[in-house]
This record gives C-alpha cells, sequence and structure tokens, in this order.
C-alpha cells in the first residue's frame, strides 16, 4: 500500500482531481446524450468527476463539460463538413494541445 500511496502523492503534485460524480448526473448525461457511457469512464467518474493538469488543462472533462462537448461537436455543420459526423465517438477530454482523447460508441446499443 505505501507503494500506492507513493503513485497517488506525485499524481497528485501534477494534478487536481475533483469530487466524485454522482450516479444521477451520469445517467443524466446517457440521456442528454442518448448513449451509455464506457463502464471505466463511468467507473472513473464516480472516483473523480474530472482531472485537470498543473497547467489548467481539463484532461478528463467533468460529466457536464462532457455532454456539452459532446452535443457542440455532434451539432456542428463545420464540423461534420471538415471532418466526419461525431456520433460515433464520445470525447471525454483533452491534452490541452487540441488533441482529444474519445471511445468509439455503439450509439443505440
Amino acid at each position: 500500500m505505501e507503494f500506492l500511496s507513493g503513485c497517488f502523492a506525485k499524481l497528485a503534485e501534477k494534478y487536481e482531481f475533483f469530487p466524485p460524480a454522482d450516479a444521477i448526473a451520469i445517467a443524466e448525461a446517457e440521456q442528454a446524450l442518448q448513449v451509455a457511457l464506457p463502464d471505466d469512464l463511468k467507473q472513473l467518474l464516480t472516483e473523480t468527476n474530472g482531472v485537470r493538469d498543473r497547467y489548467g488543462s481539463d484532461v478528463i472533462w467533468q460529466v457536464q463539460d462532457i455532454v456539452k462537448h459532446n452535443l457542440e461537436f455532434r451539432s456542428s455543420p463545420d464540423f461534420a463538413e471538415l471532418y466526419m459526423p461525431f456520433d460515433v465517438l464520445l470525447f471525454f477530454g483533452d491534452r490541452g494541445n487540441g488533441d482529444q482523447f474519445t471511445f468509439v460508441i455503439n450509439k443505440g446499443a
């Protein structure tokens, strides 16, 4: 256990961990996005509702930001024209440099 405490202490120096998201917020996000969040993401959100690095970048977004950004990406005609439709992806964070973290989703499954 001492090793894990040491690892967490090092992470805590570089990252801010938010209070956990509750089951209601996660269920509301799934309803708003019309998709079940991947189990790994749900588990993470029940431990910390987002992770921010020491530079202020939200590496893992909070539940409300996951909903906000995904709805924006899916409804933007510019994004659909420039890239591809985003309704098969679930964005959940970014590196602060424009690179985004996603899960491939099977909407409606």
